[in-house]
């Protein structure tokens, strides 16, 4: 946005950039919670024969974490899965 509006500057389309004097929100972090033993061993159990058997052994193979293998937007269309 910043880059548009500077460009619209330089051509004379607008007087000013106001993205400058935007204030940008806040995303509050979320704090991770971890798999214990004895559910980080339930797990594999729990997702066989599903749509998530794949996802979980591509994850644990590679390290990816949940939102580089987008299982979060996945669970939010069908949470019910």
């Amino acid at each position: 946005m910043h880059c548009a509006l500077d460009a619209a500057v330089k051509l004379g389309l607008i007087i000013q950039n106001m993205s400058y004097a935007s204030i940008p929100t806040k995303v509050p972090s979320k704090e991770m919670n971890a798999l214990d033993e004895s559910q980080a061993s339930q797990l594999p159990v729990e997702v066989h024969n599903t749509q998530f058997e794949a996802v979980l052994h591509l994850a644990l193979a590679t390290g990816m974490r949940q939102m580089e293998i987008g299982v979060e937007a996945a669970t939010a269309k069908n949470p019910h899965r």
